[in-house]
């Protein structure tokens, strides 16, 4: 089952997403400005960014409980998998790739994310 997939399909419509035992996923607003040196004005845009901390909620397991057809219990089952087998992999290498949504790398006993910039499902800004 790729988690990564749901949460990825829940930032669509929602502007953050918990996932138990690991942290939350959020969108942040980068704002438009005008770079002199290519003489371009760069149009504002969200930012996909993590948080350590969780929000007890269950948005993410209800999602992917009602997409798959199975119980909230073997939802959970899953996630709580899906966190246990990141946090070994990062804690073996430091470092895990998220498609679509970045990579995770472990830093002094802290899990940062960097966003992968083509991810393309946040939402998009129009000029005039």
């Amino acid at each position: 089952m790729e988690i990564t997939l749901f949460i990825a399909e829940l930032l669509r419509q929602n502007d953050e997403v918990s996932v138990p035992g690991l942290g939350t996923f959020f969108k942040k607003r980068v704002d438009g400005y005008y770079n002199q040196l290519i003489d371009t004005f760069i149009p504002p845009k969200e930012k996909l960014s993590f948080k350590n901390d969780y929000t007890e909620n269950q948005q993410l397991t209800d999602y992917i409980s009602i997409q798959n057809n199975i119980s909230t219990s073997s939802t959970s089952y899953f996630l709580k998998k899906y966190t246990t087998d990141l946090q070994d992999q990062l804690d073996t290498s430091a470092f895990s790739e998220l498609k679509p949504l970045g990579v995770f790398r472990k830093v002094q006993n802290e899990y940062r994310f960097e966003d992968t910039e083509t991810a393309g499902f946040l939402g998009s800004f129009y000029g005039l």
